[in-house]
This record gives C-alpha cells, sequence and structure tokens, in this order.
C-alpha cells in the first residue's frame, strides 16, 4: 500500500509540460466505397437517444479507436473526407507508434460512417499496422 504522501508546488511552465497532449490523425482508406464517398451520422443503436452508452458498463460502446505504442487502445473521433475515413484521437507522445486501428469493434458496434450510395454502415474492424506518424500539438 501507500506507506506516505509528498506534495509538492509544481509551477505552470511544467504542468504544461506535464500535461501536453498531441492532436494524432489517421487516414484510413477503404475498399468497395461508392462513388458517392461517405456520410457521418448518429449510429442507429442509439435509438434517437434512448439507449444511453454513458450508463453501460465502460467499453460495452464501441466508436473508433487507436492503438499506440506505450499507451494502448486510446478512443478516436471517426469523420470523413471525401472518400477517405478519418481517425482523431489524443495522444501523450509528440510521435506516438500507431499499431492498430479500430472501429466499432465492441459489444455494442456504433457505427457512424455510412456509404452514400448503399446507405450501408461501414463494417466493424480490428487491424494491427506498423506505421510511424507524427503527431501534431
Amino acid at each position: 500500500g501507500v506507506s506516505g504522501v509528498v506534495s509538492r508546488e509544481v509551477s505552470l511552465p511544467q504542468l504544461r509540460k506535464m500535461a501536453r497532449k498531441y492532436m494524432l490523425v489517421v487516414a484510413v482508406e477503404l475498399l468497395d466505397v461508392g462513388d458517392s464517398g461517405l456520410r457521418v451520422q448518429e449510429p442507429f443503436n442509439l435509438l434517437n437517444g434512448t439507449f444511453d452508452c454513458s450508463a453501460q458498463v465502460p467499453g460495452t460502446c464501441a466508436y473508433g479507436a487507436i492503438e499506440i505504442e506505450d499507451e494502448g487502445w486510446v478512443s478516436a473521433t471517426a469523420n470523413v473526407k471525401d472518400m477517405v475515413m478519418i481517425l482523431t484521437a489524443v495522444s501523450s507522445n509528440p510521435a506516438p507508434k500507431v499499431l492498430g486501428t479500430a472501429y466499432g469493434w465492441g459489444s455494442v458496434p456504433m457505427l457512424t460512417i455510412y456509404d452514400k450510395e448503399t446507405d450501408l454502415p461501414v463494417l466493424p474492424w480490428k487491424q494491427r499496422i506498423h506505421v510511424a506518424i507524427a503527431a501534431r500539438e
């Protein structure tokens, strides 16, 4: 157990350095997207607001995620730019190594990206990759 607590004053510049976060963006190129592209919409299984993910066991609702070396899986926001799906997360590392991406991979897949042409959701995945990507502050 804890044998004691030592408190010390931390200056504002030190605090900022300790709390520094970096935006991490991963572009995901999907196969078989219709010519009309992709769109973002509320997940169907939110049931028009009647299903509350925050009331579930943590990790039940699966949105996007990025696996980062030395940080593990972190939640990511899914968006689209033209024909590409964009996953955005926050990292404490200025030059994180991305180990994998996931989207909707869990007990309740919260699918927010849809093919405009077919009106079908992008299907869930969990994929390991080995790419070094620079983050920006």
